[in-house]
């Protein structure tokens, strides 16, 4: 556990000191210097929150393993995420291509199905509910006459 939180440690101190040793190239925007600094601040702030989790989960190997795991799966969660991001983006693309190149019909066809769809999907919330508040008291409303019956 210590070893891994000084290791995260003096990975994001070398990062800052490398950040402060690079001074910004005077072609550089102001917009691209906040970005890269925005940058820094995520992998500090990164650090920081896995040597919190290793003080959380104790001194033990198994907690270190534990935190280890936990790294992976945000990491995993995140790559995967960016990778949903980009498929979205490539459809979004071309969605919008369809709009411009095609007939207008496509994409006002599309977005009325989109539209019908999301009606659908509210009706079946709400009418869901209300049939499996209707079987409880069906249940209920059955159960006591069973017992009518046998008892009677």
């Amino acid at each position: 556990k210590a070893w891994l939180r000084t290791l995260l440690l003096v990975k994001s101190a070398v990062a800052l000191k490398v950040s402060q040793k690079r001074k910004p190239a005077p072609k550089k925007t102001e917009a691209e210097r906040h970005a890269f600094l925005l940058q820094m601040q995520k992998k500090v702030k990164a650090a920081s929150r896995i040597a919190r989790l290793c003080e959380v989960l104790g001194d033990a190997t198994a907690s270190t393993n534990t935190a280890a795991t936990l790294l992976q799966k945000m990491v995993k969660f995140r790559l995967e995420l960016r990778h949903h991001r980009r498929c979205a983006r490539v459809i979004w693309v071309s969605l919008n291509k369809w709009a411009r190149n095609s007939r207008p019909g496509i994409s006002f066809a599309m977005h009325v199905f989109y539209l019908r769809a999301t009606q659908i999907q509210s009706f079946w919330r709400v009418a869901r509910r209300r049939i499996l508040l209707m079987r409880e008291l069906l249940n209920a409303r059955w159960v006591r006459m069973e017992r009518e019956m046998i008892h009677g």
